[in-house]
């Protein structure tokens, strides 16, 4: 019996070119089809040395506009509790 992979973990596959390839799911579409990610290299640490620089840019950039978000929900409440913009001019 084949063993299941965890959870993001994903699978590897060799294509005919000798050439490994990593794909990961990263969830489902509204219409149910899976979206998925592809990474591939000659070898399998380099197919996984480029998951693990893609997932720590996409943590990078969610945090990035994470804070952005908090800025503008900041800004919104200095105008909420004082009736106008301090920026505008």
């Amino acid at each position: 019996m084949a063993k299941r992979r965890s959870n993001g973990e994903g699978s590897y596959y060799q294509r005919p070119d000798r050439t490994w390839v990593h794909q990961i799911t990263l969830g489902r579409r509204e219409d149910g089809t899976l979206i998925r990610k592809s990474f591939k290299g000659r070898t399998k640490a380099i197919c996984t040395q480029r998951k693990e620089e893609w997932l720590a840019e996409q943590a990078r950039l969610k945090e990035q506009a994470e804070a952005e978000q908090q800025k503008a929900a900041e800004q919104e409440d200095i105008v909420a509790r004082l009736g106008h913009s301090l920026w505008a001019r």
